[in-house]
Protein backbone atom coordinates (compact mmCIF):
# COMPACT_ATOMS: atom_id res chain seq x y z
CA UNK A 1 0.00 0.00 0.00
CA UNK A 2 2.71 2.37 1.05
CA UNK A 3 4.66 1.76 -2.30
CA UNK A 4 1.35 2.27 -4.25
CA UNK A 5 1.03 5.61 -2.52
CA UNK A 6 4.89 6.47 -3.25
CA UNK A 7 4.32 5.38 -7.09
CA UNK A 8 1.25 7.43 -7.05
CA UNK A 9 3.29 10.61 -5.76
CA UNK A 10 6.27 10.36 -8.13
CA UNK A 11 3.66 9.79 -11.27
CA UNK A 12 2.04 13.36 -9.83
CA UNK A 13 5.21 15.04 -9.69
CA UNK A 14 6.32 13.66 -12.62
CA UNK A 15 9.18 11.94 -11.60
CA UNK A 16 9.15 9.43 -14.16
CA UNK A 17 12.92 7.75 -13.33
CA UNK A 18 12.24 7.35 -9.75
CA UNK A 19 9.26 5.78 -10.72
CA UNK A 20 10.74 3.69 -13.21
CA UNK A 21 13.46 2.77 -10.65
CA UNK A 22 11.03 1.88 -7.70
CA UNK A 23 8.75 -0.71 -10.21
CA UNK A 24 12.03 -2.07 -11.92
CA UNK A 25 12.36 -2.94 -7.91
CA UNK A 26 9.22 -3.97 -7.05
CA UNK A 27 8.87 -6.20 -10.73
CA UNK A 28 11.40 -9.20 -8.98
CA UNK A 29 10.28 -8.08 -5.40
CA UNK A 30 6.41 -8.62 -5.83
CA UNK A 31 5.98 -11.45 -8.72
CA UNK A 32 2.18 -11.46 -8.21
CA UNK A 33 2.07 -7.93 -8.80
CA UNK A 34 3.79 -8.44 -12.06
CA UNK A 35 0.41 -7.63 -14.02
CA UNK A 36 0.40 -4.02 -12.96
CA UNK A 37 4.08 -3.27 -11.85
CA UNK A 38 5.09 -4.13 -15.79
CA UNK A 39 2.07 -2.02 -16.99
CA UNK A 40 3.09 1.02 -15.01
CA UNK A 41 6.46 0.22 -15.98
CA UNK A 42 5.36 0.45 -19.67
CA UNK A 43 3.89 3.83 -18.81
CA UNK A 44 6.56 5.75 -17.11
CA UNK A 45 8.99 4.19 -19.85
CA UNK A 46 6.03 5.84 -22.57
CA UNK A 47 6.91 8.79 -20.62
CA UNK A 48 10.36 9.27 -20.82
CA UNK A 49 10.84 8.13 -24.18
CA UNK A 50 12.52 4.78 -23.35
CA UNK A 51 10.36 2.65 -24.91
CA UNK A 52 12.65 -0.34 -25.36
CA UNK A 53 12.67 -0.82 -21.89
CA UNK A 54 8.90 -0.61 -21.82
CA UNK A 55 8.46 -3.40 -24.10
CA UNK A 56 11.22 -5.46 -22.35
CA UNK A 57 8.79 -4.60 -19.16
CA UNK A 58 5.75 -6.01 -21.01
CA UNK A 59 7.62 -9.19 -22.08
CA UNK A 60 8.80 -9.80 -18.79
CA UNK A 61 4.88 -10.33 -17.90
CA UNK A 62 4.66 -12.03 -21.31
CA UNK A 63 7.07 -14.20 -19.91
CA UNK A 64 5.48 -14.74 -16.45
CA UNK A 65 2.17 -15.67 -18.22
CA UNK A 66 0.22 -12.19 -17.58
CA UNK A 67 -1.01 -10.84 -20.77
CA UNK A 68 -3.02 -7.58 -21.11
CA UNK A 69 -6.70 -7.28 -22.90
CA UNK A 70 -6.59 -4.73 -26.16
CA UNK A 71 -8.41 -2.25 -23.86
CA UNK A 72 -5.45 -1.66 -21.55
CA UNK A 73 -2.69 -1.82 -24.38
CA UNK A 74 -4.89 0.40 -26.73
CA UNK A 75 -5.10 2.90 -24.64
CA UNK A 76 -4.56 6.44 -25.14
CA UNK A 77 -1.82 6.18 -22.68
CA UNK A 78 0.13 3.99 -24.94
CA UNK A 79 0.43 6.79 -27.46
CA UNK A 80 4.22 7.40 -27.16
CA UNK A 81 4.64 3.42 -28.18
CA UNK A 82 2.34 4.14 -31.50
CA UNK A 83 4.85 3.81 -34.27
CA UNK A 84 6.83 1.55 -32.73
CA UNK A 85 6.88 -1.76 -34.18
CA UNK A 86 8.27 -3.91 -31.28
CA UNK A 87 5.36 -2.89 -28.94
CA UNK A 88 2.92 -3.83 -31.85
CA UNK A 89 4.84 -7.65 -31.15
CA UNK A 90 4.06 -7.13 -27.64
CA UNK A 91 0.33 -6.43 -28.16
CA UNK A 92 -0.32 -9.56 -30.75
CA UNK A 93 1.94 -11.69 -28.17
CA UNK A 94 -0.71 -10.44 -25.47
CA UNK A 95 -4.00 -10.66 -27.93
CA UNK A 96 -3.16 -14.64 -28.90
CA UNK A 97 -1.79 -15.06 -24.97
CA UNK A 98 -5.83 -13.91 -24.27
CA UNK A 99 -7.28 -15.69 -26.88
CA UNK A 100 -5.74 -18.88 -25.68
CA UNK A 101 -6.20 -18.36 -22.12
CA UNK A 102 -10.00 -17.86 -22.79
CA UNK A 103 -9.93 -21.36 -24.84
CA UNK A 104 -9.14 -22.60 -21.74
CA UNK A 105 -11.47 -21.01 -19.15
CA UNK A 106 -14.38 -23.12 -18.23
CA UNK A 107 -17.44 -21.39 -16.19
CA UNK A 108 -19.17 -22.90 -13.78
CA UNK A 109 -21.92 -22.38 -11.48
CA UNK A 110 -20.85 -21.05 -8.14
CA UNK A 111 -22.64 -23.13 -5.57
CA UNK A 112 -23.14 -20.33 -2.90
CA UNK A 113 -24.14 -17.59 -5.05
CA UNK A 114 -26.15 -19.75 -7.99
CA UNK A 115 -24.20 -16.99 -10.17
CA UNK A 116 -22.27 -17.79 -13.07
CA UNK A 117 -18.47 -17.39 -12.80
CA UNK A 118 -15.35 -18.87 -13.60
CA UNK A 119 -14.70 -22.38 -12.17
CA UNK A 120 -11.74 -22.69 -9.52
CA UNK A 121 -12.22 -18.62 -8.54
CA UNK A 122 -12.58 -17.32 -5.19
CA UNK A 123 -16.31 -17.04 -3.55
CA UNK A 124 -18.24 -14.07 -4.34
CA UNK A 125 -19.82 -11.70 -1.66
CA UNK A 126 -23.65 -11.13 -2.57
CA UNK A 127 -22.44 -7.71 -4.59
CA UNK A 128 -20.20 -9.61 -6.81
CA UNK A 129 -17.27 -8.77 -5.58
CA UNK A 130 -14.22 -11.18 -5.22
CA UNK A 131 -12.98 -12.06 -1.79
CA UNK A 132 -9.43 -11.96 -0.78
Amino acid sequence: EKMREKLGSLFQEKKFADAASLLEWALGKFPEKTHSNAFNLGLVYGQTGELQKGVDALQKALDRGVFYGPWELGSANWKPYAAFPPFQKIKDASEAARVEAEKKAVLALDERSGRPGLAGSPPRSRWGMTRR
